[in-house]
Parts: structure tokens; C-alpha cells; sequence
């Protein structure tokens, strides 16, 4: 390291409960019955705001009441091995009756991204979910594959799915199964009730 840098280091790097999203500690914690921090005892206790910001999220999900107690639906919740957020999605995907669906999209925003960062000549690849849940369906049914994919991803995600496809147990996984566009926005709107925009006026690309 340059001496300028090194002296811009921390001493140490920060412990992880002061840097990570609470949200699934606060769910696990809330279905054992604990609803504030200050009934446990911690090497690092966790900061007021991220716990506080962590139970909101869990609120808008309808995984805790305003109590923070757990809920009939977040203890469902938390028997998922996902983010809360997924989680919530997989289980509004099995009420829609579009479980293949839920798992795909809570495999592809659970691994890293499958598009690569584009290069010049590279095939434009836009960022929208329902493109990339069309080219995993296309990678799948060994289509053409566009050279801004990461494949090493897209295997990482297949496996994700398959293994989503267990726990929810849907017996065939064909590659010609056509997923419903019109579904997404509805299980992406059960992850991220907080995260809606409204599309400005003055140009496009701007919420």
C-alpha cells in the first residue's frame, strides 16, 4: 500500500452488525419471541436506527405486526433460506400460482448479476429483470447466447432455482414454460413495497 492510503485505513474492520442489512436477524429474533435488542446480551450491539429501519421493512412486509412480534406470515417467512424480501416474494408467487416464477426471480436477485459489464462491441443488454428472467429461460432452453452474459452466473442461479424448486416442491422443471411478464411487477411489488417510483415528466430513465 502507499503510506497515503494505508494511513486512510480503519484500524480494523468494522464487525459485520454495524455494516449489514438486520432484517433477517430481526425476523429469526422476532419468531424465538425476542422483540428488542436489549433483551440479549452482544459482543456489538446492534445500532438503534439499522434495527429500528430493519423492523420497518419487516412491518411493510406483514412479517411483524407494530408490535414487532412475528406474524402467522412471517414466521412462514423465516422458514425460507432467502432474504426476508424473497422470502415474501416466493410466498406471494405460491399465492398467484406462479411458483417457477418466484423462484426464478428470487434466484436471479439473490446471486450475483448475470450481465457482465459491456464492452464497445458488445450486445446491448438492458438491466430490466424481465430480460434477465427471458435470457436465463433462453440460456435454459439452450438458445443463443448474447456476449454481455456471465454463463458461470446463470449456472449459479440455475442452481438456485432448483433448489427453490425443491423446498416448494414442483416436480418438472420444463425449459418451455413461458413466464408470465405481467406477474413480475406484482412479486417484485411484495419485496419491495418501499421501493416504488413514480416516473417523472421531463424524461425518461427519471422516477
Amino acid at each position: 500500500f502507499s503510506r497515503n492510503a494505508y494511513a486512510g485505513m480503519l484500524p480494523f474492520s468494522p464487525p459485520e452488525i454495524m455494516t449489514a442489512d438486520l432484517s433477517p436477524l430481526v425476523l429469526e429474533l422476532a419468531v424465538w419471541g425476542v422483540r428488542n435488542p436489549s433483551e440479549l446480551s452482544w459482543l456489538t450491539l446492534p445500532q438503534a436506527a439499522a434495527w429500528e429501519s430493519a423492523r420497518q421493512v419487516l412491518i411493510d412486509l406483514d412479517a411483524l405486526d407494530q408490535n414487532g412480534s412475528a406474524t402467522k406470515t412471517g414466521k412462514k417467512m423465516a422458514s425460507f433460506p432467502l432474504h426476508p424480501r424473497l422470502a415474501r416474494l416466493l410466498m406471494h408467487a405460491q399465492e398467484l400460482q406462479v411458483p417457477k416464477l418466484g423462484a426464478d426471480l428470487a434466484a436471479i436477485l439473490s446471486e450475483r448479476a448475470i450481465l457482465r459489464r459491456p464492452s464497445g462491441h458488445a450486445d446491448r443488454c438492458e438491466p430490466d429483470i424481465t430480460e434477465r428472467l427471458q435470457m436465463f429461460d433462453d440460456w435454459r432452453a439452450g438458445g443463443a447466447q448474447r456476449s454481455c452474459i456471465d454463463v458461470s452466473a446463470l449456472r449459479a442461479v440455475d442452481r438456485t432455482a432448483r433448489q427453490l424448486y425443491r423446498l416448494l416442491r414442483i416436480s418438472s422443471v420444463r425449459a418451455e414454460d413461458a413466464h408470465d411478464s405481467d406477474m413480475v411487477p406484482r412479486l417484485l411489488l411484495a419485496a419491495y413495497p418501499d421501493r416504488i417510483g413514480k416516473k417523472r415528466e421531463e424524461g425518461e430513465g427519471r422516477f
